[in-house]
């Protein structure tokens, strides 16, 4: 699955927690890979549309994209174009349900590959009385999410096959001024993410830490990601750009 599809069916966080393993031999590997996004939204950081770029195809796969979000009473309807930018990345178009509040109830994902079959996914949300995000499930796994003071703290992924994928998370005390779902998926998280560790259902233990540049008025500028996965280190330098209109 594309960074960008990941982006608009599960990212609560500011940088995608969601991480690729280099193989696991007893040579030591480190990787650095840069990627950057132009965010365009208003003063009040609603986005309407992102640009995405990825400096290392081979790695992370061709997920170069331009995600449009269009708003209306009932829904909200978010399309990643990969294809425009590179001629060869997926068509993805994202439908929230909205309920009275303002809330997605549910979604539809559908992705067109182009040289694969057509697929789709649906989601629904739960949401606690603050109306943060508790629980999202599909046909195949849900995930619940653990809060206190205002951040998640961890997340379990329960699959169909009863394996399940824990993610604990520490964060540091910046705050976090922007997520790229706005306030229809819940409230977000309160700080920007310092740490996670990823514990797989086979055993498999991942540890992800990050830091921060900051423009003036808070909003991320750099973002680094260091995984690290047996002998191996991944370094991702995420930029952020944003556009905004009054």
């Amino acid at each position: 699955m594309s960074d960008s599809v990941k982006a608009l069916t599960s990212s609560l966080l500011l940088c995608f927690v969601n991480s690729c393993s280099l193989d696991n031999t007893d040579i030591d590997q480190t990787l650095t890979i840069t990627s950057e996004y132009v965010v365009e939204m208003d003063s009040k950081y609603t986005i309407s549309k992102y640009t995405f770029t990825d400096s290392d195809e081979s790695f992370y796969g061709d997920n170069d994209c331009i995600t449009e979000y269009t708003y209306y009473k009932d829904s909200i309807i978010l399309i990643s174009d990969g294809r425009s930018v590179t001629q060869r990345g997926d068509y993805t178009k994202v439908k929230y349900y909205l309920n009275s509040k303002g809330l997605a109830d549910s979604s539809l994902t559908e992705v067109d590959p182009g040289n694969l079959p057509k697929s789709s996914i649906r989601h629904y949300f739960v949401y606690n009385d603050s109306e943060y995000l508790t629980t999202d499930s599909t046909s195949t796994s849900v995930i619940t999410y653990h809060y206190s003071d205002g951040n998640i703290m961890k997340s379990v992924i329960k699959f169909l096959n009863s394996t399940s994928t824990t993610t604990v998370y520490t964060y540091n005390n910046q705050e976090n001024r922007f997520s790229f779902n706005g306030s229809f998926l819940g409230k977000t998280n309160k700080n920007l993410i310092l740490s996670v560790i990823i514990s797989y259902y086979n055993g498999e233990i991942q540890n992800l830490t990050f830091g921060y540049e900051l423009y003036p008025e808070g909003l991320v500028k750099e973002a680094t990601r260091t995984t690290f996965s047996g002998s191996s280190k991944i370094i991702d330098i995420i930029k952020y750009d944003y556009l905004i209109s009054n």
